[in-house]
């Protein structure tokens, strides 16, 4: 059942129905507290009473509050709230407010007290990308920086730990401002560097088991690489012998990778019933270029046997320099002479 006009979702008053999906129905509302047009999306009737689809709702709340960026909708508020009727269905407008979003929370929801989980959002005009592609092909110029604009979204969210999961042309809307990136519905947060006591370390890399975090730092004077437990207790393990950056796991999760200038090195490791490390040994040496501190600009085959990696631009001896003053006149005497 869908919500009518005129209903009231706490300090939001729904003004009609913009899409209805599988996983939720988007409302445009009026904020009556601040006065501007907001989307709200709540769960369908039908899945109201469903926690795996509530919790959903709140991960997708979750992800995009940590979020700020230009092409990410951005999340303005989240409650719990019961339906008030519009103006002359058994309610009035000055009836006393229900519970705050801030004093509910997240309570349990249920159809019997007509209780309504719900985010609200940026407002935003626009196709979804799967509309406008219906219509033909975008033109070029647009594509590519409709595709930077998504990528550089992704980019921010994946450095807040954050993989959306659900990329496609349906949870993106196209709008005068650019490209804005929808549905956090299936993200999984993951660590990010800063959840770390040491101020230095860089992006962190998570064992394909989802149990392991590898990361470089210089708390000690020196770059190394260190592995400690995702989740629970326990110290860590350092993995590099004398310095090390840009860890990388092999997706076996049986060998982590890193580098040491100009030396990629690999170190044999166990995950699972407990964490063990082999000594560090050289894969190979070459000049491969840095692009961007912190990030591993290199990467590796499924088999663990070919790296794509950036080649290094090689010294070439220098060029001699000359200079010539009175240019004109020694043009001439070199004219003079040849003729």
């Amino acid at each position: 059942m869908s919500i009518s006009p005129g209903t009231r979702l706490g300090v939001y008053e729904v003004l009609g129905l913009i899409g209805a999906g599988g996983m939720g129905d988007v409302y445009r509302a009026h904020d009556t507290r601040l006065d501007r047009t907001v989307a709200i999306k709540v769960l369908p009737s039908h899945l109201a009473g469903r926690p795996d689809l509530r919790e959903r709702l709140e991960r997708e709340a979750r992800a995009v509050s940590s979020l700020n960026h230009p092409h990410i909708c951005a999340l303005f508020d989240i409650g719990h709230e019961r339906l008030r009727p519009a103006r002359g269905a058994g309610g009035e407008r000055g009836d006393a407010a229900p519970p705050s979003a801030s004093e509910r929370g997240w309570g349990p929801a249920s159809i019997e007290e007509d209780g309504i989980d719900y985010l609200v959002m940026e407002y935003l005009e626009g196709d979804t990308l799967e509309a406008r592609l219906d219509k033909g092909p975008l033109p070029l110029d647009q594509a590519i920086r409709s595709a930077i604009d998504i990528a550089d979204a992704l980019a921010a969210a994946h450095r807040a730990g954050i993989t959306h999961r659900d990329l496609k042309p349906g949870n993106v809307i196209l709008t005068k401002s650019g490209p804005k990136l929808l549905d956090f519905g299936l993200a999984k947060a993951q660590p990010a560097a800063a959840s770390f006591d040491s101020q230095s370390a860089v992006p962190t890399r998570l064992s394909p088991d989802g149990h392991w975090i590898a990361y470089a730092t210089d708390e000690s004077g020196r770059n190394e690489v260190y592995v400690q437990a995702f989740r629970g207790s326990g110290g860590r393990s350092q993995i590099s012998a004398d310095g090390g950056i840009e860890p990388v796991w092999a997706r076996s999760g049986r060998e982590l990778f890193y580098r040491n200038g100009d030396k990629m090195m690999a170190v044999d490791v166990q995950t699972a019933p407990i964490f063990r490390a082999g000594a560090p040994h050289v894969l190979f040496v070459g000049q491969y270029a840095r692009v961007v501190w912190g990030e591993a600009d290199y990467d590796v085959s499924l088999d663990g046997q070919r790296f794509l990696m950036i080649k290094g631009e090689t010294q070439s001896p220098p060029t001699e320099l000359h200079l010539i003053v009175n240019w004109f006149e020694e043009l001439q005497r070199l004219l003079a002479t040849h003729n």
